[in-house]
């Protein structure tokens, strides 16, 4: 029926559609019919000839998102992971060949081994997060193809064609192009133009790959015929039993089975306290639990840990480590990922992508005014940025500029439905995207789950320490690495509210008096194989069917609850 793939096809497909800085989505079944890719679709063949090799996934079970555009980075990956072993890369990480590809970012081995033998430029910077055009995509293709023609032979099989716009290419990209649709590996527009500048779509990189690769494309017949059934709802089960020797009240159930999960914030707004019961009302909670910790005693509410709800990123936690995360995926598989939350905003005007940089916060206090951080601040915060900024973008509610501040500003008022964007003190790196900003430009804001084995993340609560992890109960020197070094958390045999997952997806939920240790104890003999604490103490509050197990002793500032669909 078709070429059978190669284990370096594989790897090279399973690079190409990581997204961002996340490792590849979880495997599907290969007989999927994604809900935005029909039979029909000019894509299809490809599509599905490459899912039935288990070579390529979607973005998660159901849609396979063929509009959405390949990163330069992403790309290079994909033709490093053809011809390198992770043992093979490790020479490229530090070279420094780039000044915007840290030796920290996911990609640099990757993007210095192919400007190390040739495959792209030296030239100073390289844009790893903007989108990469078709002609970048060609010149990479056929370099690659110079350097190892036994995997990319470029065999002419169709006669030169004279695209409409080829007198606006470089001589490079005329040939490039001219290459790669004699091989038959690529062709162009409706209107005879190829449009070099274009971005190249998950779509038209799977029949790029199809072609170059010799993959053969699946007739309709041949493709899957119904996507995959919903699951029905299952109820929740609450418990009260005794776990290793200590007695424990919980519930557990499957967010996959007719569950929305969702991270409420007290009114709505950071730093504001509410009733649990309240909370669980308003939003309709089916089971219900209290989440990150927060200041409590000094009465601001202020949360620690990162909340995104919908994929809404109402705060995100420092990058400095990997966060003991709580994450539910677009399809209702919940799991514990560690993660470095890390938010890339780029510049956008009239559809070109201009300038970009990462490692962006959202919501949290910059109180040093000579502090570089970059923040996001959006409603959920307050009317206002709370303090002077040295430059800021404030972006209204469709992603458009509508103010630009270089110089400084005593006070920024947030769009409704927008944000700002905004530091204190000059950074040095990528000023330009403050500085060449004007009115009426679009900002682009995508978080990447740096350490995830999840790219789809819709709902997601850090807070921690581990209590279990790959089915080991974790111990004290573990907590305090991952920065939970008050004594009275990691030893204190006081209340504790605790998630975890199960091999098979479900969720537990656990209440118990003891110690750090001891409760990652109870989680493991409940059958959790990841397992995270949340805020305990008065905090401690367990919702089933919308009654209360467990009441808090306080007003609290958020809580993880799941509703029926």
């Amino acid at each position: 029926m078709k070429k059978k793939c190669s284990k370096a096809l594989a790897l090279l497909l399973a690079a190409f559609f990581t997204l961002g800085l996340i490792p590849g989505p979880r495997a599907l079944a290969a007989r999927t019919l994604f809900a935005d890719m029909p039979r029909d679709n000019w894509a299809a063949p490809y599509v599905y000839a490459l899912v039935e090799e288990n070579v390529i996934n979607g973005v998660s079970s159901t849609r396979f998102a063929p509009r959405e555009k390949v990163k330069r980075a992403q790309f290079v990956k994909m033709l490093a992971a053809s011809v390198l072993s992770e043992k093979e890369l490790e020479p490229y990480k530090k070279l420094g060949l780039f000044s915007d590809v840290s030796e920290k970012y996911w990609g640099a081995g990757y993007i210095n081994w192919a400007a190390q033998v040739g495959i792209v430029p030296k030239d100073g910077r390289f844009r790893p997060e903007a989108n990469i055009s078709r002609g970048d995509s060609v010149l990479y293709m056929v370099a690659f193809a110079g350097l190892y023609p036994n995997k990319a032979p470029l065999t002419p099989v169709e006669a030169p064609v004279d695209f409409t716009d080829q007198s606006a290419m470089s001589l490079q990209v005329r040939q490039a192009v001219s290459a790669c649709q004699q091989a038959g590996i690529i062709n162009g527009y409706s209107d005879g133009s190829f449009q070099a500048n274009a971005y190249a779509s998950r779509a038209e990189a799977s029949k790029m790959l199809c072609k170059l690769l010799e993959v053969a494309p699946l007739s309709k017949d041949q493709m899957p015929t119904q996507p995959p059934p919903a699951k029905p709802f299952r109820d929740s089960v609450a418990f009260s039993k005794s776990v290793a020797g200590i007695g424990v009240r919980g519930v557990e159930f499957n967010p996959a089975n007719g569950y929305t999960a969702k991270v409420v914030i007290g009114k709505d707004k950071l730093f504001a306290g509410e009733s649990a019961s309240s909370m669980v009302s308003r939003t309709k909670g089916y089971v219900a639990v209290n989440g990150a910790f927060f200041d409590s005693y000094s009465g601001k509410n202020e949360v620690y840990g990162t909340l995104i709800n919908n994929n809404k990123v109402y705060r995100t936690e420092s990058m400095a480590q990997a966060r003991p995360t709580f994450a539910v995926d677009s399809q209702g598989q919940a799991s514990i990922q560690h993660i470095k939350f890390n938010q890339a905003v780029t510049l956008v005007r009239d559809g070109q992508e201009l300038y970009s940089f990462d490692q962006v916060s959202t919501n949290r206090a910059v109180n040093d005014p000579n502090d570089g951080t970059r923040m996001i601040y959006t409603s959920e915060y307050g009317a206002k940025v709370p303090f002077s900024v040295f430059r800021a973008l404030a972006v209204d509610s469709k992603g458009k500029v509508v103010k630009v501040i270089n110089g400084g500003a005593k006070e920024v008022q947030i769009p409704s439905g927008g944000f700002v964007l905004m530091e204190r003190h000059e950074r040095g790196v990528e000023e330009r995207l403050f500085t060449q900003a004007q009115a009426g430009d679009t900002l682009k804001v995508q978080m990447k789950y740096e350490g995830s084995s999840v790219s789809d993340i819709v709902t997601a609560l850090s807070c921690g320490p581990t209590l279990v992890k790959n089915g080991g109960v974790r111990k004290e020197s573990d907590f305090i690495a991952e920065g939970f070094t008050e004594s009275k958390v990691i030893y204190g045999a006081n209340a504790k509210m605790a998630i975890g997952v199960k091999p098979d997806g479900t969720v537990v939920i656990a209440h118990a008096t003891c110690t750090m240790k001891n409760m990652g104890n109870v989680m493991k003999g409940l059958g959790c194989k990841e397992a995270i604490s949340l805020d305990g103490g008065a905090s401690c509050a367990l919702y089933n069917k919308g009654g209360c197990i467990i009441s808090p002793g306080r007003v609290l500032s958020n809580m993880l609850v799941f509703s029926k669909k």
